[in-house]
Formats: structure tokens, C-alpha cells, sequence
């Protein structure tokens, strides 16, 4: 299997119980070898995969990281924004409370309430079409969900105008907690390298494949955004208080050596469609 980024040889970086992780030598890339079908999306995105595995991350806004983007968005003279992947709509709702001018957009499997402000679409991302384009599409945390990055890619690129704005947020496998994990993992300590490479993760993005895989098809890089995390939003163990007890402290410990480095779990590039 070739990788999708550079077309190199993929080669075996770890093998799990139930599945192969597998890693380009050339980009970093990293792929979760599954085969997606009905029963693995059934078991996958399953109610506890929102109302327990993600609950802290689902229902925390990270304001801080939303105001990075609102003020591209004013910096630019940015209206009509859509959100791929939007999830229960935080971004989306913190944008309208501050700028209600803006034509605020999202597409998600997730069933939302009637907004009379902002239009919630609840469809697969794949079968959204829209025959207006918009000026700004972003993307939170959705990229790494997707088995084939090139149609997620080519879906923007339909839905935008010429010289559109597509901001993306996702993994960084460059970043210290990923490091870490891999230190604990071969040290037979694998709960953190387990987490980190779920299931519901299928491709797993370097600093390094993440801008070369839209710089190939069809975007300029405009700039990166530092991408703070809350403890708020960290998600742990929930079986067990003394895991919980031993991830919070092990995460807050990361979070402060990130904020002193630089090296976020997540990472967020902000691209224009040539």
C-alpha cells in the first residue's frame, strides 16, 4: 500500500490487536489499516462515542482557539463561512454571538435543533452539495475521521469560490504527548498510544503531511495557527478513577511544556484555494 500524500511505500509501524498502523518513511504520515463498512462506523460513532468517550471535548468551547479564527475572518472581510464536520456547532454558535452579519453554515451526522441564525445541515459531509460557494470553509477535527483525504479535499475545492480561505484543524503525531505515548508504548505501557490511535482515527497527520497533502492539490499555505488546548476539553479513562487521577495529571503536566514549546497535540494551518 502506497501513501496517499507522496505515493511512497507504506511500511509497518506498529501492530495492534485488531488492526496494522502503518507509516510513510518519507511525509511521517501514519494510517489506521481498517476496513470501513457499516459495522465498523455502527460500533465507531456509535451514542457513547458523544455522550461519554468525547463528552469533555463535545461540550467545551475552546474560545480561545475560536478567536484566532474570528479575527482571520474580520481581518479578511470574511461572510460566508461554512463548517465541514461541525459537530454540535460550537465554533459556529461562538461566531454568530459576536459577529451576527456573518452567513454561518455547518454540515454535520449530528441532529441540531432549528437555528433561526445559523443553518444547520444534518447530512453526511460527502453528500452535501450547494449550488452558492462560500468564501471560508473550516474544518475541526474531522480530516483525521476520513478514510481517503484526496475526496475530502476535492469536496472543498467544489464548495469554495476562486481564492477561497479553508481553514483546517487536526492531530499533530509531531507534537510531545504523541512522543510520549510512543516512549511509554515500547515500554509496555500502552493506554496513552492506545488512546491517541483509536479506531475512530484513520489518518493520523505529521506538521509534515498535513501541508503537503493540500499544497499538491490545489492551495497555498497562509499561515498557521497555534492551537491552545483546555483541561476542560481533555477527555480521559472513565472506568477507573484512579486512571482518570493518573491522565488529568499526566495531561496537565504536557499542556504546560506545550504552552513553553510549542508543540500542540492539535495543529491548525490556514490555506487559499489558487
Amino acid at each position: 500500500m502506497n501513501c496517499e500524500i507522496c505515493n511512497k511505500k507504506l511500511v509497518l509501524f506498529v501492530k495492534l490487536l485488531k488492526f496494522d498502523l502503518l507509516r510513510c518513511v518519507d511525509c511521517d504520515h501514519i494510517i489506521s489499516n481498517l476496513k470501513i463498512n457499516k459495522k465498523y462506523l455502527k460500533k465507531t460513532y456509535s451514542k457513547n462515542y458523544l455522550m461519554q468517550k468525547h463528552k469533555n471535548w463535545m461540550n467545551n468551547p475552546n474560545n480561545e482557539f475560536y478567536k484566532k479564527i474570528e479575527n482571520f475572518i474580520l481581518d479578511n472581510n470574511i461572510k460566508k463561512i461554512l463548517d465541514l464536520g461541525c459537530g454540535k456547532g460550537l465554533l459556529l454558535k461562538f461566531l454568530n454571538r459576536r459577529n451576527s452579519s456573518l452567513k454561518l453554515t455547518g454540515v454535520d451526522l449530528y441532529k441540531h435543533k432549528t437555528n433561526q441564525k445559523v443553518k444547520f445541515i444534518n447530512k453526511d459531509i460527502f453528500k452535501y452539495k450547494s449550488k452558492k460557494k462560500f468564501s471560508m470553509i473550516v474544518s475541526v477535527m474531522v480530516i483525521e475521521h476520513v478514510k481517503k483525504i484526496k475526496p475530502f479535499i476535492q469536496l472543498i475545492q467544489k464548495l469554495t469560490k476562486k481564492n477561497a480561505y479553508c481553514v483546517i484543524n487536526t492531530i499533530n503525531t509531531n507534537s510531545i504527548l504523541y512522543k510520549i505515548s510512543h516512549f511509554f508504548y515500547y515500554f509496555n505501557f500502552k493506554t496513552p498510544f492506545y488512546r491517541l490511535y483509536d479506531p475512530h482515527h484513520l489518518n493520523h497527520f505529521s506538521n509534515k503531511s498535513l501541508k503537503k497533502i493540500f499544497l499538491r492539490n490545489g492551495f497555498s499555505l497562509v499561515k498557521k495557527i497555534d492551537t491552545p488546548i483546555t483541561m476542560k476539553q481533555v477527555d480521559y479513562p472513565y472506568d477507573s478513577f484512579i486512571k482518570k487521577y493518573f491522565f488529568y495529571v499526566g495531561i496537565y503536566l504536557i499542556i504546560k511544556l506545550q504552552n513553553i514549546f510549542g508543540f500542540s497535540w492539535v495543529q491548525t494551518i490556514v490555506l487559499k484555494k489558487k
